[in-house]
């Protein structure tokens, strides 16, 4: 899941060095958070970053997530 995490991050130009010193926390426990995010984890994520949850985590086999192809807007998982 951690690439997933970091592919949505990216997605919203987020850095995780930013991220990491909003939390209050160096860079290296973060990265280490991110790798293998718990449910907390993910939800303070989301708290900072207005990112929904959801969108962190990978989809189903035979589901994928759905961006608006013009605004990049996340809108959902959807089955392929």
């Amino acid at each position: 899941m951690s690439d997933r995490v970091r592919e949505v991050l990216k997605k919203h130009s987020f850095k995780l060095t930013d991220l990491a010193e909003k939390l209050g926390i160096n860079y290296a426990p973060f990265n280490k958070k991110i790798n293998k995010p718990t449910l907390k984890t993910l939800e303070e994520l989301s708290i900072l970053t207005g990112i929904s949850v959801i969108e962190f985590q990978n989809a189903p086999e035979g589901y994928s997530h759905f961006y608006d192809g013009s605004t990049g807007q996340w809108e959902g998982i959807r089955r392929k």
